[in-house]
């Protein structure tokens, strides 16, 4: 049989929450799928140079751009062994094995530039270009060979560029997958699990966070409709309000789905919650040995 001294109470229902809260738990959900795409998309491609009897080209693009230059043979004035030290971006991309862009040398001073970022390379100098093209075939020997005879090649850079940086990828999962989760029970389940316990002479709240009691005894309990202030410490969200705030210019553990209206019980500490039948709950509290607030006369 069950014990009529233990009343439950459940929290008062409220409406789903605001979709910005919702969105934002989407948004925090696919943030990472979003990153993965985005960094394969914009991920380089190993650069190539492939000689033909015609011209060079230069394949220098992305899973998303193609970066295509191409120089005539007939043209190259100059094609000769390069050392690449002090060099600056001016502008363009540089990541490791993938420098491609504009930059300043001070022995060679404005180029353009598709190599892996290695010291060692290959200058060209050709008619129509308005500044030196710095490339870096893995084999420069066997490359400036090519071009002097025309034979049809194809070299690689040295060094791969790095592709997705999965450390930093699961990093970022890991942080927004947690938020979207803890801001998802938060809003979609907290509110489902508060619940007050009116039993042996104490008032007990289950929270997500666990258990809280309160003793009764000469507390007073009555309906309220609280001056809303800042929150001092817990979680204060819509539908889910579970720690310390200001009501009425004075410090409350609050634990509600609905902050507006509720019951507040003044004792020791003014605890302040949100059932579905507050006047049941005041009853109960008054059994359990509370009490109704004082009334002034004629009131």
């Amino acid at each position: 049989m069950s014990n009529p001294s233990v009343r439950e109470f459940r929290a008062a229902r409220i409406a789903r929450p605001r979709r910005g809260f919702a969105a934002l738990v989407g948004v925090l959900a696919v943030l990472p799928v979003i990153a993965v795409i985005a960094s394969w998309l914009t991920a380089p491609h190993q650069i190539t140079y492939e000689v033909t009897s015609e011209k060079i080209v230069i394949h220098a693009g992305t899973s998303m751009t193609e970066k295509n230059k191409e120089i005539p043979l007939s043209r190259i004035e100059e094609a000769s062994p390069a050392w690449l030290r002090g060099g600056s971006l001016d502008f363009g991309t540089e990541k490791h094995g993938y420098c491609v862009g504009f930059y300043e040398y001070p022995n060679y001073h404005k180029v353009w530039q598709a190599t892996d970022c290695s010291a060692e390379g290959v200058i060209i100098r050709a008619g129509g270009e308005v500044m030196p093209i710095i490339i870096a075939p893995d084999n420069r020997d066997a490359f400036l060979a090519a071009v002097r005879d025309g034979m049809a090649m194809t070299f690689p850079t040295a060094v791969t560029p790095s592709g997705l940086h999965w450390p930093a990828l699961v990093a970022l999962a890991v942080v927004l997958w947690g938020a979207a989760f803890v801001l998802g029970a938060l809003l979609f389940l907290g509110p489902a699990r508060m619940r007050y316990l009116v039993r042996d002479g104490q008032l007990g709240v289950t929270t997500l966070a666990g258990k809280r009691s309160f003793p009764l005894a000469g507390v007073s309990a009555r309906a309220h409709t609280p001056l809303l202030g800042e929150r001092l410490s817990g979680v204060n969200l819509p539908g889910y309000c579970a720690g310390v705030m200001v009501f009425d210019r004075a410090p409350t553990s609050v634990f509600a789905t609905v902050r507006e209206s509720g019951v507040l019980l003044e004792g020791d500490e003014r605890v302040f919650v949100s059932p579905a039948d507050p006047a049941g709950l005041i009853a109960a509290v008054i059994a359990a040995g509370g009490r109704a607030p004082a009334t002034s006369a004629g009131s």
